[in-house]
């Protein structure tokens, strides 16, 4: 008998990356975290060089709006070249929005270089693992490695303890929506998707709606008895 499930279950497309050979899956894998690393990098130098000329609220609403754009094109292009084009050309403002949004928040007291310190051990981890990658041993790895460095860093007198705490809780959170998302979407995109895997780390934060959408529309088809 089939049970159906209480919840949907994830989307997944056919022919996806993790169908194919473990060395495809690692190479898509990398090539994503090295692109979303080159992303990250634009976002760094726009938050040095950028003029700071709209507050938090503005800068968070371009933010969302590019992300919003973002969504639409992977909903109405379901994946293939338009969507890696199309997804690389509209990364560029959305990534600049995100550069003035990390000015806003870290003036405010907010510890975001913590975040850069996780992201660092995230990357290095894919780089260093040779064929022996685990999307559990990232997150643990790397989020260990930041909460020692942080401490490291307040030890010596650097910063102080309680910006090792919201950084640690930060980093924590950061870490996991980062791997968990590149894990998800092995299922979710074919070989040659890897312009647009990027776009889905920043986009998939949508996902938080998204989701609770398909779940209010699978709930009403949802036999209880």
């Amino acid at each position: 008998m089939h049970i159906q499930p209480y919840f949907p279950e994830p989307i997944e497309v056919s022919e996806n990356i993790a169908s194919r050979s473990y060395k495809e899956t690692l190479r898509f894998t990398r090539t994503v975290i090295a692109g979303h690393a080159a992303s990250v990098a634009a976002v760094i130098a726009g938050y040095f060089w950028l003029p700071g000329f709209l507050d938090l609220s503005a800068s968070a609403a371009a933010f969302a709006f590019g992300l919003l754009a973002l969504t639409l094109l992977r909903r109405f292009t379901n994946g293939g070249w338009l969507d890696n084009v199309g997804s690389l050309v509209l990364l560029i403002p959305t990534l600049g929005a995100l550069s003035l949004v990390a000015q806003s928040v870290s003036a405010a007291g907010t510890p975001v270089f913590v975040l850069a310190i996780g992201y660092l051990y995230l990357v290095l981890y894919a780089c260093l693992c040779g064929r022996d990658f685990s999307f559990v041993g990232q997150y643990v790895l790397a989020l260990g490695a930041t909460i020692l460095t942080v401490v490291v860093l307040a030890a010596m007198g650097r910063i102080g303890w309680l910006t090792v705490l919201n950084g640690s809780v930060l980093a924590a959170g950061f870490n996991f929506y980062f791997v968990y998302d590149l894990a998800a979407m092995m299922r979710r995109r074919r070989a040659g998707e890897q312009s647009a895997a990027v776009a889905d780390l920043y986009r998939d934060q949508f996902n938080f709606i998204t989701y609770t959408v398909r779940i209010v529309l699978h709930w009403r088809k949802f036999r209880f008895i």
